[in-house]
């Protein structure tokens, strides 16, 4: 079993919606997550379900915690940083 949070890049095409619980804790958006991007520990996972995705045209690292996938293919989580 690979150890660590699993990452993705992107060329911020396409990206999904995402839905935050804590805006007031979060930074600003937008964010270019796309629909593939993994999450860690699986979908089922009850851990703490970070999302890293790294845009390729601006090195910068978008970091969602606690994500989960919704049914319109967005996703929700509880904060986002960027980096």
């Amino acid at each position: 079993m690979p150890i660590g949070i699993p990452f993705i890049l992107t060329s911020g095409a396409n990206p999904v919606p995402v839905s935050f619980e804590y805006t007031d804790e979060s930074e600003p958006g937008p964010y270019p997550i796309p629909h593939n991007a993994p999450i860690e520990g699986g979908e089922t996972s009850d851990g703490d379900r970070h999302v890293l995705v790294v845009e390729q045209k601006t090195c910068k690292l978008y970091e969602l915690y606690s994500a989960r996938k919704k049914e319109n293919l967005g996703l929700l989580c509880l904060v986002r940083s960027l980096i």
